[in-house]
């Protein structure tokens, strides 16, 4: 019972340290020149991801690599679950109706750095190149990564990509100092709680379920995933009462993209775990990772590819609580969770 109290202790603390995080960056936005879309995409994406960020690190150190890929290949397909969560919540009209097609473009940068991703894992894992370092991938990602950021702030500025205007939002009390201060703060506590969070899952991978463990690809995709995707289910809800559609979704691609960067942190803590373990062999991440991802990846994929169409096609009209995007997602989602379940 000891790892699963953990495990609901750390995922308690990480969903309140969240709150504070958004309530922070918020601030930060307020008393800079930054506006709140594009601190919804970049400040606000990065500071909901800091538990995947530790945790997939965390769990890259000690050599579990499966756990620390499917934590981000889960917390992706997560993320546009999200939005299902957000579809039963809203009602009369479908929950991407009033969202801005600019995000169409942000989307696009999500799908084509996964595609990146996943043909890294896919070569690491061809027999033939299995004795290849391949350690120039890491610094390939942050480098499509760091160009889709630009790309996009240069999009949104041209764009006139100014905030929206939500009723209700007060201007904040805060200094710039104290903003800073806070978001810092929150980020420690984030900090401490991932690694905590980590630890459980790690212990709960070895639980066995008719004499086979439950594996580090299932439970990175499935427990690890979803609870730290809890501060973007808090921010996306929290952007919907205001009615901010567009930084929850914003929110959401930029936790995606942030995602798959981390995976450059993940190979680089492997290393480091290996080289304090004194292995012998010490090669790259990709290289250790599952093909089972490859799936959870390509859904990924796929789900945001039905997001887009709908933001093209623009349906206004939902008949019962969701619209056919969001169910198709919830079907895929679940289906894809009990797939990774039998492959384990």
């Amino acid at each position: 019972m000891y790892p699963i109290l953990l495990f609901v202790l750390s995922s308690v603390i990480i969903v309140i340290a969240a709150m504070k995080l958004t309530y922070y960056g918020d601030a930060i936005a307020e008393t800079t020149d930054l506006g709140h879309s594009l601190v919804g995409i970049i400040l606000l994406s990065a500071a909901t991801s800091l538990p995947e960020l530790f945790s997939s690190s965390t769990s890259a150190f000690h050599g579990n690599v499966d756990l620390s890929f499917g934590n981000v290949f889960g917390s992706n397909m997560t993320n546009i679950f999200i939005l299902v969560i957000m579809d039963l919540y809203v009602r009369g009209y479908p929950i991407l109706l009033n969202v801005s097609q600019r995000n169409i473009m942000t989307g696009g940068i999500v799908i084509f750095v996964t595609c990146i991703t996943l043909l890294m894992i896919y070569l690491g894992n061809l027999s033939a190149l299995k004795s290849i370092d391949f350690w120039f991938f890491s610094p390939i990602l942050l480098f499509f990564y760091i160009g889709g950021m630009i790309f996009i702030y240069h999009f949104e500025k041209s764009n006139g990509g100014q905030d929206e205007i939500e009723p209700g939002n007060e201007q904040t009390t805060l200094t710039k100092k104290q903003a800073i201060l806070g978001f810092v703060i929150s980020s420690i506590i984030v900090f401490g709680s991932a690694i905590l969070l980590t630890y459980s899952c790690d212990q709960i991978s070895q639980f066995k379920i008719s004499g086979k463990d439950l594996g580090g690809t299932f439970v990175g995709t499935l427990f690890l995933a979803f609870t730290t995707s809890l501060p973007e289910i808090v921010v996306s809800i929290s952007a919907l009462k205001v009615g901010s559609h567009n930084m929850a979704l914003g929110n959401l691609f930029g936790s995606n993209l942030f995602n798959l960067a981390i995976l450059s942190f993940s190979d680089g803590f492997y290393r480091l775990g290996g080289w304090v373990r004194g292995d012998k062999i010490i090669t790259d991440a990709f290289t250790k990772a599952s093909l089972n991802h490859m799936i959870s990846g390509l859904i990924g994929i796929l789900f945001i590819g039905i997001v887009l169409s709908s933001l093209m096609l623009r349906k206004k009209i939902k008949k019962g609580p969701l619209g056919i995007d969001t169910a198709i997602i919830g079907v895929f989602y679940i289906s894809v969770l009990y797939l990774l379940f039998i492959l384990r």
